[in-house]
């Protein structure tokens, strides 16, 4: 799948769909791999817990910068067109690459392991990106990212590998500051 950008191969899709996915097929083969995930593992769907996941768009792009809206919460937000993984947790906001680092299938979000999945090979990730279990053999790559007036701002054009930017891929993530009641 060619990403919003023209000419962008660097993140393909994981080949699922034919020719290209809309992103309505996106969110129905996620469904899809959820509930039977939720039922493969005994969990009744019906009373299982809301999930914080979706898919998200930019609000806005500038040059190589794509904008989006600070999500509330922890949460997990796909972008598809882009093939970007933005996630919130614990105070804390990194932006991925879709692909994973193995050999650039679509990673999944298993919400009940509150990890990421690769359904190619089986390689698991940690929310933060960390490795947990191969055949991949590195971290999720992250990308440069920054808060802009309420807004996470993601450089596309700075994607940093756990293996080979160390420094960068740790400082590539915003901390946001706990509010205290007053």
């Amino acid at each position: 799948m060619q990403t919003k950008r023209s000419g962008n191969s660097r993140f393909p899709f994981c080949g699922c769909f034919e020719p290209e996915p809309t992103r309505r097929d996106f969110l129905a083969a996620a469904s899809c791999t959820l509930v039977a995930a939720l039922v493969a593992s005994g969990i009744n769907v019906e009373s299982a817990p809301l999930l914080q996941f979706d898919t998200t768009r930019p609000i806005s792009e500038q040059g190589t910068e794509l904008f989006f809206a600070l999500a509330g919460g922890d949460k997990v937000s796909m972008d598809p067109d882009n093939q970007i993984i933005l996630i919130r947790q614990a105070n804390r906001i990194m932006a991925f690459s879709l692909g994973c680092p193995h050999q650039n299938a679509a990673l999944q979000w298993r919400s009940q392991d509150r990890r990421f999945q690769c359904p190619l090979h089986g390689a698991k990730f940690q929310a933060d990106g960390n490795l947990q279990s191969g055949p991949a053999t590195r971290a999720m790559d992250r990308f440069a990212l920054r808060l802009d007036k309420g807004r996470v701002v993601v450089d596309i054009d700075k994607l940093y590998r756990s293996d080979q930017q160390k420094a960068d891929w740790d400082s590539a993530m915003i901390t946001l500051e706990e509010k205290t009641p007053r």
